[in-house]
């Protein structure tokens, strides 16, 4: 699994690494919170959904800083997913629709 923040500022897009925490619900973003400043910061995602851009094996969420008093939009959440047959195939081979290639 592979995943990385992605700031959206007037200069560009900012990419930052991110690092899952235990257990999962949270992960923690290097550098600083773009609303409360903390170094590194705790975030959340919310809203999971495919990458328009790259819809064949990447989700993204909305991000938010989690960190006490901020609950700031900091960006988009990616996380490349391991696949084989493609997000689409993988889920409906999830959900019990088998094919035989």
């Amino acid at each position: 699994m592979n995943l990385w923040l992605e700031i959206n500022r007037t200069s560009g897009i900012e990419k930052r690494r991110v690092s899952p925490d235990e257990g999962g619900e949270t992960a923690t973003a290097d550098g600083a919170c773009p609303g409360c400043g903390a170094t590194p910061f705790r975030i959340a995602g919310g809203g999971k959904e495919r990458d328009p851009r790259s819809p064949d094996d990447t989700y993204r969420s909305g991000g938010r800083c989690v960190n006490a008093d901020c609950a700031a939009a900091v960006g988009w959440i990616y996380q490349k997913a391991s696949t084989i047959f493609g997000l689409e195939e993988d889920e409906r081979v999830l959900r019990g629709r088998c094919r035989v290639y």
